[in-house]
């Protein structure tokens, strides 16, 4: 399952709204913010899924930018790793 923190810059008129929304919506946690800067990251059960939360995040009214800061996929590429192992074997 990844796990992503991405840094967003926002409105700062807008950012209690959108702090309000971010802390509704599932697979979302807001860490910090700060001067209409929000540290949030994102817990999916799939890369696809993501990369969708991700992108629906940066297309929030009140949001100038979102950038990805870090990703952490190692549960799927173990899955991938152990599956090619598993069908070598076969």
């Amino acid at each position: 399952m990844p796990i992503s923190s991405l840094l967003l810059e926002v409105e700062r008129e807008r950012e209690a709204e959108l702090l309000e929304h971010l802390h509704e919506v599932p697979g979302i946690d807001v860490h910090e913010s700060r001067n209409g800067h929000v540290v949030v990251t994102t817990d999916t059960a799939s890369a696809g899924e993501d990369r969708k939360l991700s992108d629906y995040i940066s297309t929030l009214t009140g949001v100038r930018s979102a950038n990805v800061v870090y990703t952490n996929m190692e549960d799927i590429i173990m899955e991938d790793s152990m599956e090619k192992i598993q069908g070598a074997e076969s």
